[in-house]
């Protein structure tokens, strides 16, 4: 049955609608609130156990940060995700706060929030009407403090990635500089994040935005995966794209990131496997605010 659908069997860990009114958890005054899509395409080769598998997703995130230019709360708005393993779909399943649809074998499901059961409708209120993160900024917009204050129905959502992928396009602005370095994370999955740091370029003005060119290579040797018995090791990824930054508005409201991936997969202490491939992300600001 679908009502036995959570969250947390609803992500691809390896790789990556409307919400109605809400109010601001706490004192935080609302005098910004601006919302964004993230879609990643994911395609990768995988060796496991000397089984090939052609693993491709593609994943759209919706979120809207509410609050002011030094405090803000993050806000889920939809969830999809599609992956195949070769041509077959293994996964489509999309939510918000209103239902949840899953497609399987071209029969599409739907429960609706006011048709759950009251277990069910707890993650959807947690996970996409109340907010999952609060950030303090300074007054270049880098984040100074970042706390996961999700409900305990949004823990899945969080803990696949959702406040780390809902900050990949949000690095501070310097205008008196011409290019920069700042920390980023990007998520595998299962509670556990790529780190590094992303160097930050300006190249070119158009149309009131500033184009600024992003590189970065992150690296980790080894990467335990929350309750699973396989860990990531010798993970790379290299990555480059653009940003673009209003002007006006001060705010991060377009780009693209091209992310190239290796990395082995071990359990026991033993080399099960390896994968290789690319995530292709872009992002934008939506005309319209939930």
């Amino acid at each position: 049955m679908i009502y036995s659908i959570r969250l947390r069997y609803c992500l691809v860990s390896l790789l990556f609608v409307s919400v109605p009114h809400v109010v601001l958890s706490g004192e935080l005054e609302q005098t910004i609130a601006r919302s964004y899509e993230i879609r990643l395409i994911g395609d990768m080769q995988m060796n496991i156990s000397n089984t090939k598998q052609h693993i491709k997703t593609e994943t759209a995130l919706a979120y809207t940060w509410r609050g002011n230019s030094n405090k803000r709360q993050l806000y889920y708005d939809s969830f999809w995700v599609k992956a195949l393993n070769g041509t077959q779909t293994i996964m489509d399943v999309y939510r918000d706060a209103s239902k949840i649809v899953v497609v399987n074998k071209g029969k599409e499901d739907e429960v609706l929030y006011k048709d759950s059961p009251e277990d069910l409708r707890a993650e959807f209120d947690d996970s996409f009407r109340s907010p999952l993160a609060t950030i303090a900024l300074d007054d270049n917009g880098k984040v100074i403090e970042r706390t996961n204050i999700g409900k305990p129905g949004a823990q899945a959502l969080v803990q696949s990635g959702a406040i780390s992928n809902a900050l990949i396009f949000h690095p501070p602005f310097y205008g008196n500089k011409d290019s920069w370095t700042s920390p980023n994370e990007f998520s595998v999955g299962q509670n556990k994040t790529m780190k590094g740091d992303l160097a930050y370029s300006k190249v070119r003005v158009e149309n009131g935005l500033q184009v600024v060119k992003v590189t970065g290579t992150f690296s980790e040797e080894n990467i335990n995966l929350e309750g699973s018995p396989i860990t990531l090791t010798k993970a790379m990824y290299k990555i480059s794209g653009e940003q673009s930054y209003n002007l006006v508005k001060q705010e991060w409201v377009a780009g693209k990131m091209l992310i190239k991936v290796t990395l082995e997969m071990g359990a026991g202490g033993k080399v099960i496997g390896n994968s290789a491939g690319t995530i292709d992300i872009t992002f934008k600001q939506l005309p319209k605010t939930p």
